[in-house]
This record gives C-alpha cells, structure tokens and sequence, in this order.
C-alpha cells in the first residue's frame, strides 16, 4: 500500500444518511492511515455537516461525480465508494455511470452499497495490518563476492537486485568495495538514484578497493566492527554469490539469529543454483545431529530478486529454540 490513498464518496439522495453514518463509523481507520476523502458538492456538504473531514469537488459546469471522474483517470483516485439508491435518482447520473464504467476500465475498487463498502474497508484494514507487522526492511545488507564470477549470469542478478531495492526504496548496505559484484551492485543502486551505505576497515580502504562515489562511507578498524556496523544499520541480509568473506558473513550472522541476538531475516539469491551444494551441507548437519530443524528454517533462498524480497518481508522468527536443547 502507498503512503497516501484517495477515497472518493458518492451517493444518491435518498442514501446520505447511510453514507454520513458509514463514513462516520470508519472515520478513525481513514485518518490513521491516512486515506483522504473526497466527495461530491452536496455529498461533501453532508459530510462537513456531520463534523467530518472531505475535500468537497465544487458544483461546477460539469458537476462535482465528473470532477471526480477527472481525478480518476489522471490516477489520482484508488478506490469509490457509491451509496446507491435503485429507485432513486442522481443530479448527475449520466457522470455516475461514466464513472462506473471508468472504474471498470481502469480496475479501480467500487463498492456500490454499504455491506459492499464494510468488506472493502475491512480488506483494507487487513492489509494494512499484515503491511505493519512485516519488517520495515529500509535497509539491507547485502553479502557478495569481491570478484564477478566467471558466469555473467551473476552480475545480471547482482543488477537485478540493485534495481528491486532502488524501486522498493530500500537502502543498501554493504562492505564499501568497488570491486566484483560488491562495485557492481553498489553502481546500480546509485545509478538508480538510490542510497549506498559502504562499511570497511581501515586496512582495505588503504589498498585502494574503496569506493569512492557512496553516499555514506563508514570506516571502522576491523572486519568484526565492519560486520557489527553492518547489522546495525540494517533489518535484513541478502546473500550473493561469493567466496570466503561471503559465507564468513552469512554464518555469523546465522549464528546470531540461532542464539536470539538478533531477528534479521536471511535471504539467501541462489543464482543458478550457485548454493545447492551448501543446502545440501546444512541438510547433512540437520541429518547428523549438529544441526536442529528450526534452526535450519532460519536460511530463505529464491531464484529471483522479487521472490526473495517477498520471503523476507513475510518472515516469521520461529520460537526460540535451544541451541544445546536435549543436551545430556
């Protein structure tokens, strides 16, 4: 869901009461998650009568239902709602029906009674609950190799993700490099016109690997005070291809959620199956006694950037489990 929604409210005479009581009944939900209402001349007459707040379309030439009607197809209005009178009859019902059919055309939302308007304000009610209780996910951190691999495959996924992010308006956070997949996903993300946060000790700054062009730059002394920085910066982890650093990253960050430091989900983007073989090890571990079911449901892995996204915001931290439970 958007930040903001339009509401437009319309209703024949004979069904303003029923419209003032609805609106009234829903007022707190509109304004808590600030869906601004908008109505025709008389019917917003009605509303601001009742004390409640609408932006009134004025009575002009062309009435206030195709003032709205404007509005919607510039796609300024998300959903209608219309307390309609079968055997009553609208100022303007030419407008109304245009409007209906442009509601139709253009797969906007329209209840056209209030039972119907209840079920609408009650999915949207749901929905944004399950938006609230999802990870904010503002920042990422992302885990990748300082070499592209040998398959351009990789730095297609790398850019992919950069592009999810930058239209999700999600931060990266990463290791501060300018090289590999680490410069690649880093330049995607500016170009895109998003935000970069780099994260490197010292000692790799000095070797000329840093990148310049970040829009934040944290210098810390080592690589355990780069991997704390990182976290904290963070609500999730995203895991590329890599090589050493990478999977020193993903494990320890594993290990922190395993003894409940942390809740971050773990997302790991296995680009053509690059960590089959490491899944199958965990299997291993889980099947040889080193390793406890809920514990190995802490690691999500998809194919593609928007699958992986879409696994993390909808993550559940399990019930803590003991890492030493059964423990003799």
């Amino acid at each position: 869901m958007t930040d903001h929604m339009t509401l437009a409210i319309i209703a024949h005479d004979g069904k303003k009461v029923d419209m003032v009581a609805f609106i009234r009944d829903n007022m707190d939900f509109f304004q808590r998650h600030n869906i601004h209402l908008i109505a025709t001349g008389t019917t917003g007459s009605h509303l601001e009568n009742a004390g409640l707040e609408v932006e009134k379309m004025s009575s002009g030439p062309l009435g206030g239902d195709a003032q709205i009607a404007s509005r919607l197809v510039e796609g300024k209005v998300d959903m209608v709602i219309f307390f309609r009178d079968p055997l009553g009859k609208h100022a303007h019902e030419v407008d109304v029906n245009m409007l209906m059919r442009l509601c139709d055309v253009h797969n906007i939302p329209l209840a056209t009674n209030p039972a119907a308007g209840l079920r609408f304000i009650q999915a949207l009610h749901n929905e944004f609950e399950r938006n609230e209780n999802q990870p904010s996910m503002q920042a990422i951190q992302v885990f990748c190799g300082s070499n592209a691999g040998h398959d351009p495959i990789f730095t297609k996924q790398a850019q992919l993700l950069a592009d999810v992010l930058v239209r999700e308006g999600i931060e990266l956070v990463y290791g501060g490099g300018n090289i590999g997949l680490m410069g690649i996903i880093a330049d995607r993300v500016l170009e895109g016109g998003g935000r970069v946060t780099g994260v490197i000790p010292y000692f790799l700054q000095e070797r000329e690997v840093c990148h310049a062009g970040l829009s934040e730059l944290v210098v810390v002394d080592t690589m355990h005070e780069r991997k704390l920085e990182m976290a904290r910066r963070s609500e999730g982890v995203i895991v590329l291809p890599g090589g050493f650093g990478t999977l020193d990253e993903l494990f320890e960050m594993l290990t922190l959620v395993q003894l409940s430091q942390i809740q971050q989900p773990i997302g790991i983007l296995n680009v053509q199956g690059f960590y089959d073989l490491l899944f199958k090890q965990l299997d291993h571990l889980l099947a040889m006694g080193f390793l406890k079911p809920a514990h190995r449901q802490f690691l999500l892995a998809e194919r593609t950037p928007d699958d992986l996204l879409v696994a993390m915001r909808t993550y559940t931290p399990g019930k803590s489990v003991g890492k030493w439970q059964g423990r003799k």
